[in-house]
């Protein structure tokens, strides 16, 4: 009979660990699961984050694939990664409902994280430029490091004591927040990873590791995206150039209404402003492509635009200013994200 209360999802999920085989129940959990993968899909897919339909399936249908993680079985018929997810909480018949069912809700959403993490890999060829600088400057990075699970490369603290690796994988809803939050001392790569590492540590409740492709996506989302991911070559984090501008003019024009002291007090003039502005613009815009290195040289950004301008007359005149004013930028950057990422959170507490 099928599941009307989450109170027989205890009872559902406990008959089928011990009788795999045949077992009718199995029926019902694969529906519940469903309806949960089905329920965040959505969520993602109306906040543009993400879209199946690039990958040529329905949110029905990669839900399903999704899910086909959770009810993997071994050489004994034995649902192995449920029964380890679930193996602290036995005898689930005298847990509350409730607890079972959240406990299953993490499950589910980490494996359609995981999924969703995998149709980046293989099919957003930007993000690649993104992650390659990732992984050169995890190679000596003090705090966080890269670790291989199961095949899937993630980021981890360095020095945490224990990974919790047990666990579900934190949602991106909650680690970009926490990552945005500890950004006024992340304004590089190198400190945009540290934060990640940062705040895997400071919590227990979720697995201390992190998907590389996902930290990617959230680094990238940080600098320059006012909604998250799509992976496509329209919308999400695949940034067109109408969605960078978007997001780009209202900082700009913040940064540069501040500048213009230095056209009051005679140290820039009006063309050399409008300059600025253009060599900012295209500064963020290769660090959220991933098309930047970290220590790329603002002075060949620069030159692009007034080629006349020689290297010397730049470290004289122009670089102190145009660092000074790209801090500034990616802060209105971080606080126009903050402020969408508060919007997608009640967005999404609202749909669940």
């Amino acid at each position: 009979m099928p599941m009307r209360a989450a109170g027989e999802l205890p009872f559902a999920i406990a008959g089928m660990l011990r009788s795999p085989a045949g077992n009718a129940l199995v029926t019902e959990v694969v529906a519940r699961c469903h309806r949960m993968a089905v329920a965040y899909l959505r969520v993602r897919t109306a906040s543009r984050s993400f879209d199946p339909g690039r990958l040529g399936l329905t949110v029905e249908d990669f839900a399903y694939d999704a899910i086909a993680e959770l009810f993997r079985r071994d050489e004994e018929n034995r649902y192995i990664v449920l029964e380890r997810a679930f193996e602290p909480l036995q005898p689930l018949e005298h847990r509350a409902p409730e607890f079972v069912e959240q406990e299953l809700r993490r499950q589910v959403l980490n494996v359609v994280l995981r999924q969703i993490y995998r149709s980046y890999r293989d099919t957003d060829p930007a993000l690649a430029r993104i992650i390659r600088n990732i992984k050169q400057t995890l190679r000596s990075h003090e705090t966080a490091r890269m670790i291989d699970i199961r095949g899937d490369w993630m980021v981890a603290p360095a020095d945490a004591h224990a990974l919790l690796i047990t666990r579900p994988v934190m949602p991106p809803e909650l680690l970009a927040p926490e990552v945005s939050a500890r950004s006024n001392r992340a304004s590089s790569l190198r400190g945009m990873l540290g934060a990640v590492a940062d705040a895997l540590r400071e919590q227990d409740d979720y697995s201390r590791v992190f998907p590389l492709v996902g930290v990617a996506l959230i680094i990238r989302s940080i600098y320059a995206a006012a909604t998250p991911v799509d992976g496509g070559e329209s919308g999400g984090e695949a940034l067109t150039a109408e969605d960078l501008d978007r997001l780009l003019a209202p900082a700009l024009d913040r940064v540069m209404t501040r500048a213009a002291r230095y056209v009051r007090d005679g140290k820039l003039t009006d063309a050399q402003l409008v300059l600025y502005r253009r060599t900012l613009r295209d500064i963020v815009i290769e660090e959220v492509t991933g098309g930047m290195d970290e220590d790329v040289s603002f002075f060949e950004i620069l030159t692009r635009h007034d080629p006349s301008i020689s290297r010397a007359q730049y470290h004289a005149k122009h670089r102190v200013i145009l660092e000074y004013l790209i801090k500034l930028v990616r802060r209105e950057v971080r606080e126009i994200l903050g402020n969408e990422w508060k919007r997608l959170e009640r967005r999404s507490s609202g749909t669940m």
